[in-house]
């Protein structure tokens, strides 16, 4: 009677370990993975990073957005194109095209497409994108991750962006580094 008991207390304490994840093989190790980071402020360097990440993709600016002091009506779609060109159309459907350069972002305008906005370089905008890399893997391998921009305080709808993030936390897009998040290892993985 004793014995049996001593077997069945062993059984129980043997499921227990399993089903705790203990006292079994050692499986792979869990996948590091990205806390998220919030908005990066881009810079001369890394604007065009994004901006060619994102070639093709239309981001849409719910609110509108103001360029050299003229309010453009909302919803405005901004598309970046090959090389470092631009189109903008406002919610009363007037297109803008030109070129852009970063240092935050400069909208060079070389037709305003029957809008106020003057013809040429528009002052300097903020600009910033917020990358959602929360339990993103951190290994090293290309992920697609959704991601708002930020044009001079106009937030878009999220956009997908492809970026790296390496197990130290680096987060590249188009090979360069545009930031640096936490990493973590899950916990409960096996």
């Amino acid at each position: 009677m004793k014995r049996s008991w001593k077997l069945a207390a062993g059984a129980c304490l043997v499921a227990v370990l399993v089903a705790c994840g203990g006292g079994g093989g050692g499986g792979a190790p869990a996948t590091p993975v990205a806390v998220d980071i919030g908005a990066i402020t881009l810079s001369a360097t890394t604007g065009p990073l994004v901006a060619q990440a994102l070639v093709g993709q239309t981001i849409t600016l719910p609110n509108g957005l103001t360029l050299s002091g003229v309010p453009l009506p909302g919803p405005v779609t901004l598309t970046f194109t090959a090389g470092n060109g631009f189109t903008l159309k406002d919610g009363n459907n007037n297109t803008i095209t030109g070129t852009v350069t970063f240092s935050s972002i400069i909208f060079d305008v070389t037709d305003a497409g029957g809008t106020p906005v003057p013809t040429g370089p528009a002052p300097a905008l903020p600009f910033a994108i917020d990358l959602d890399t929360a339990n993103q893997p951190a290994n090293g391998s290309s992920t697609t991750v959704q991601s708002t921009i930020t044009i001079g305080g106009s937030t878009s709808t999220p956009v997908s962006i492809s970026v790296v993030i390496t197990s130290s936390g680096s987060i590249q897009i188009g090979g360069q580094t545009v930031g640096t998040v936490s990493v973590k290892t899950p916990t409960g993985a096996s």
